[in-house]
């Protein structure tokens, strides 16, 4: 993602979710939008406004710390980028 970012300049970072937001559940996925907040990329959301205001409460709930990975070093790796995962979470 930097890399384009570098090389091409301008893109957006298109962001699916489902009903049950199993993409916030996943710490590479995560990863991918803090790396894209970061490098401000404009976002485009694929969902409906009603799925995302009824599930508003259990996304303020997500903590980095639980997000899975298929490779339990994967989580370690991901979380290792993470300084304040408090702040990181908020």
């Amino acid at each position: 993602m930097h890399h384009v970012r570098v090389h091409v300049g301008a893109f957006k970072q298109v962001v699916a979710l489902d009903e049950n937001m199993q993409l916030v559940s996943r710490a590479w996925c995560v990863a991918e939008l803090v790396e894209g907040r970061g490098l401000k990329i404009q976002r485009a959301y694929v969902s409906y406004d009603c799925l995302l205001r009824s599930k508003t409460a259990a996304l303020k709930m997500i903590r980095v710390q639980d997000c899975k990975a298929s490779r339990p070093e994967a989580v370690e790796e991901i979380l290792a980028q993470v300084k304040d995962k408090e702040k990181f979470n908020r």
